[in-house]
């Protein structure tokens, strides 16, 4: 059972496969997956501090490996059905919508993950994989963007991953793809100026990512035609702002002085089993930043970090901002600012709440 609970993620990839294998209203089976993951996750609010320490890596990372396998079979499928119904004397626009929004959402889970953990990896190889599986949500330099920058800046006010207090789910999904984006490119055209090359190099990740992308792109048009690739990169590019969706819960509202260690208190973590399992314990996140070379089966929920709730809840709660703000967010950084932050981030924490318009409970607290 240990290591096959993390097929769950490959299980979600091959219902989309089968889905536009099919054709008609099953092309929705692969956005599915996500009322599915719903009705997984929100029975089990309790956090799972289990620790699932696998004795073979190599097997451990067959699910990693498999994902790309039939991530690729989802698009080249994709493709070929989104080009039979654009050649349709009448196209189905329900159809047409269920392919793009199937590929949108397996874009992310479980593909995010999967990139997240191989990018992390030594070696061509898996370095490889994740670029391939990351050019899905048209995104093939988040390894810039995360590496160089989320895990050097989290909690400051310049990394574009740490959503600030009072930032609202949309707004937030919208700045962070674009600075990530920007802030990667803008960083590896410093790199390679600093080694006397071009941002065109082909010895530069820009350069590279870029073709990879083109060739992607390529690929569907000889599969699908023009317009089946068109749909397929809208399909990345929502991926890319439901990945940001995402992303807003993991740091949401923690502060960290500059120039001061990231601990694991900056960091949020989501134990819930289900979400566990698929996302290949991304969630488990306090173990992550404290050592980013620890492979996914082997991180241990750490229960004296900082918890949310299942991020799938957040995320539910998070569509309604003043939701998210009264139920989860308040209450879980009131906690942090008077039971983790330092002083000096105590005084950080307050300026962030009042630039929200957020209650002073440092004060009222006496802290």
């Amino acid at each position: 059972m240990g290591y096959l609970r993390y097929y769950l993620g490959n299980a979600f990839v091959l219902l989309g496969v089968v889905g536009f294998a099919l054709g008609g209203g099953w092309v929705w089976l692969g956005a599915a997956t996500f009322p599915l993951l719903i009705v997984l996750d929100l029975p089990f609010q309790r956090a799972d501090f289990s620790v699932r320490p696998l004795r073979h890596a190599r097997l451990a990372d067959v699910p990693l490996y498999l994902h790309g396998v039939l991530l690729f079979a989802l698009l080249a499928v994709g493709a070929r059905r989104i080009g039979l119904l654009l050649a349709a004397p009448s196209p189905s626009i329900g159809q047409l919508a269920g392919c793009v929004l199937s590929v949108t959402w397996l874009g992310v889970l479980p593909n995010i993950p999967v990139a997240h953990e191989l990018l992390h990896r030594h070696g061509w190889f898996p370095r490889l994989w994740a670029h391939l599986v990351a050019s899905a949500i048209a995104d093939p330099v988040r390894r810039l963007a995360h590496l160089r920058g989320h895990h050097v800046h989290l909690g400051l006010s310049e990394d574009s991953d740490t959503a600030r207090r009072g930032e609202n789910l949309y707004a937030f999904m919208v700045r962070a793809a674009v600075e990530s984006s920007v802030g990667a490119i803008r960083e590896e055209r410093q790199r390679l100026q600093r080694l006397g090359r071009s941002a065109a190099s082909l010895q530069g990740d820009l350069a590279r990512s870029l073709a990879l992308q083109v060739a992607v792109l390529a690929a569907f048009v000889a599969i699908g035609g023009w317009g089946a690739a068109g749909l397929l990169f809208l399909a990345f590019v929502l991926s890319k702002f439901l990945l940001e969706g995402f992303n807003y819960f993991q740091h949401y509202g923690l502060v960290r002085v500059p120039g001061s260690r990231f601990d694991r208190r900056h960091t949020w973590s989501h134990l819930t089993p289900v979400v566990r399992t698929v996302a290949f314990e991304i969630t488990n996140h306090a173990h992550h930043h404290m050592d980013q070379q620890v492979p996914f089966h082997r991180l241990v929920p750490d229960r004296d970090a900082p918890q949310m709730p299942s991020i799938i809840l957040c995320f539910l709660a998070a569509l309604v901002p003043p939701l998210w703000t009264r139920l989860i967010a308040q209450p879980r950084l009131k906690h942090w600012d008077l039971h983790f932050a330092t002083p000096e981030e105590r005084a950080l924490a307050a300026k962030a709440n009042a630039e929200a318009g957020w209650p002073d409970w440092l004060a009222s607290a006496g802290a």
